[in-house]
């Protein structure tokens, strides 16, 4: 990445954008209210508005999923191109376009997308069904087989059209969104066609388009899909028609181990989430709190990537089976996961969830696309020699990259009555408004007497622990400052029980707190957050600094592929070591436990990174104890970004 570029890159938000609906307990606060200031995630927002979201455009044009649109209207003679759901492609990267516009003028690619909504617009039918692989392939055949994604395009059909009408206020795509879906409600249901989607995510986008529209029957349609999930189908005995690799195995209240696809495991129970948000149902939550435990303490990579290859459906197999040379970890899984954690705490307010999206935000999704913003892995591997090509066929992977990390800062504030939670450390502006009586909220319920607080937050995280939150306001406000401690800092995963564990963890005693340049004692943790109740002024501040030392971790002794071996992490960043710095000697390195490590900030090497050097062993048949030869460890996200080479997380 081009930093001198990226940093004189603007943002102006031209509307506020919400990516989920506001239905749960907290309030995420909307990534368009956030303003980005120069740092490691503004670039990775301008790479991928500038670069990254017009080359998936350029594929969608040249791979012929745009050209299936015209096809379908008449526009063009030809074929069906590509696989069944080619048309999810092209919404996924409305989306991300959506995002895009709201953060920045750029009339471009403003102009392409409502070209391509014309095209999407004039290919829908009479009776609201859109799908081109169907109506070019298959005419007489929808909705007898969602194997091949019917349900999957109409919902990234929606949520493509509700981002791009929050950011550009155009509802042309929207109204088609809404056809579609009525169409959707008037063929499923008790009595009419009883199946559920193959493959999840419409779930999530119907609630999303219920609370868009204010159309209660588009939540109703989700929730008969998730509790229609897993029943008995025509004559089976057990289980839906779609077995475990799709979660249809049982129903949604009786899973507790999680299973199949990835990709479609996390956004069905961010759907659930939704549900549960909505209906108050335990006995769903009580489901979900089983999953997010098998995931995360027994399914779960150390860069929070998921899904392995042992049974060939991208997704899970067995408890603590995570080879590394042979991991799945699917970018669009990592981002799924993010997804799901962020929903279960706007519902539960626990700090664990957070942890975990941090994880996935410095590591798995990062490590997808190439610094350059032209090319991408849709596997994330911890250990092998692999390139990343400039697309992918089943382009799932690039087009949710681009309609994710735009939306980074929506990830950084929650709120809720009383109490604004600062869950994430990116250098930026922020807004809001409290009441008389102390409530604080976005917009504001009285305007003429609600009050303004401002709040600054200024970090070279995650290069650096220091934090320094400033407050401006006219008057005195008194409220709750909630803020998140990262669990790197005191127990990582917590015991040698658990998947992963910390020894080395700087602990809460090495944190400092101030308050207006004072030291004072931490507060006590409370689900992972210190909460700061006080009148506040103009002018007060709060600075942290969290410990950044290198930590050894080490897996649980029941995950065969990292037995004996340790992964090396600095804050919430993994590392790697790479041949291109190693003198191609990565295979047959291993770390002496007694080695020391010492860090550098390398402003020039891959945009910006800290490197960590310590001294290893390397083996050779001559010399089986091992020579002493330095070792240099790059970010795992920054690797195969130069000269190929092998690479591995986990070093004997």
């Amino acid at each position: 990445m081009n930093l001198i570029l990226l940093s004189l890159a603007p943002f102006y938000v031209m509307h506020t954008v919400h990516t989920l609906p506001p239905i749960y307990p907290v309030t995420p606060v909307p990534f368009t209210e956030v303003q980005l200031k120069d740092g490691f995630w503004k670039n990775w927002v301008v790479l991928v508005g500038t670069k990254f979201l017009p080359h998936n455009l350029k594929y969608c044009e040249s791979e012929g999923k745009i050209d299936n649109f015209r096809v379908v209207c008449g526009k063009k003679e030809g074929k069906h191109k590509g696989f069944c759901f080619e048309d999810s492609d092209v919404y996924k990267a409305i989306e991300g376009a959506g995002y895009w516009l709201a953060l920045t003028k750029d009339p471009a690619i403003e102009s392409q997308v409502d070209e391509i909504i014309d095209l999407i617009a004039c290919s829908q039918q009479p009776d609201g069904y859109l799908n081109t692989f169907f109506t070019l392939v298959k005419p007489d055949k929808r909705w007898t087989n969602d194997e091949e994604h019917e349900t999957y395009c109409a919902g990234h059909l929606f949520e493509g059209a509700i981002a791009y009408y929050q950011a550009t206020g155009k509802r042309k795509l929207l109204d088609v969104a809404i056809k579609f879906a009525d169409h959707i409600c008037e063929t499923f249901g008790t009595g009419k066609v009883e199946e559920v989607p193959q493959h999840e995510e419409i779930e999530l986008a119907l609630f999303k388009l219920s609370w868009i529209t204010g159309n209660k029957k588009y939540a109703e349609m989700a929730k008969w899909f998730i509790e229609q999930r897993g029943k008995p189908y025509k004559g089976k005995q057990e289980g839906g028609r779609w077995g475990s690799v799709c979660q249809d195995h049982k129903p949604v209240i009786e899973q507790d181990e999680i299973l199949g696809h990835a990709v479609r495991a996390m956004y069905l129970y961010s759907a659930v989430t939704d549900y549960v948000a909505l209906t108050g149902d335990d006995r769903y939550l009580f489901a979900l709190n089983k999953l997010w435990y098998d995931l995360t303490e027994r399914k779960m990579y150390i860069t929070a990537g998921i899904g392995d290859s042992l049974l060939r459906i991208e997704g899970f197999s067995k408890p603590y089976y995570l080879p590394n040379d042979t991991a799945y970890c699917e970018t669009c899984a990592s981002i799924g996961l993010v997804l799901w954690a962020q929903r279960m705490f706007l519902l539960l307010k626990d700090g664990k969830y957070i942890d975990i999206i941090e994880r996935a935000l410095y590591n798995t999704p990062l490590s997808g696309l190439a610094l350059s913003g032209d090319a991408i892995f849709y596997c994330n591997k911890l250990e092998g020699n692999d390139r990343r090509p400039p697309w992918q066929k089943c382009a799932c992977c690039p087009t949710n990259v681009v309609r994710f990390i735009p939306t980074i800062t929506g990830y950084q504030y929650a709120m809720d009555k009383d109490t604004l939670y600062v869950l994430h450390f990116l250098p930026s502006i922020f807004s809001f408004l409290i009441s008389d009586d102390g409530k604080l909220s976005l917009k504001g319920e009285n305007p003429q007497t609600d009050k303004q607080v401002r709040i600054e937050q200024t970090t070279n995280y995650p290069w650096d622990g220091d934090i320094k939150i400033s407050l401006e306001m006219q008057k005195p406000q008194s409220f709750t400052i909630a803020i998140r401690i990262p669990d790197w800092v005191y127990r990582g995963y917590g015991t040698e029980n658990s998947l992963y564990h910390f020894p080395e963890s700087p602990g809460l005693d090495n944190v400092k707190f101030k308050i207006n340049g004072e030291e004072k004692p931490l507060p006590q943790l409370q689900n992972g957050f210190v909460f700061i109740t006080k009148d506040w002024k103009n002018g007060d501040q709060i600075e942290l600094e969290l410990p950044m030392k290198v930590q050894r971790v080490y897996a649980n002794e029941k995950v065969e592929a990292d037995r004996g071996k340790v992964a090396i992490q600095r804050g919430p960043v993994v590392y790697c070591a790479e041949d291109v710095d190693n003198e191609g000697k990565v295979k047959f390195a291993y770390l002496p436990k007694e080695s020391s490590f010492s860090t550098k900030y390398e402003p020039d090497l891959l945009g910006g990174v800290v490197t960590i050097e310590t001294s290893a062993r390397i083996k050779i048949k001559d010399n089986p104890q091992g020579e002493v030869h330095p070792l240099k460890m790059i970010p795992y996200y920054a690797w195969a970004n130069r000269e190929q080479g092998y690479m591995k997380v986990w070093i004997p």
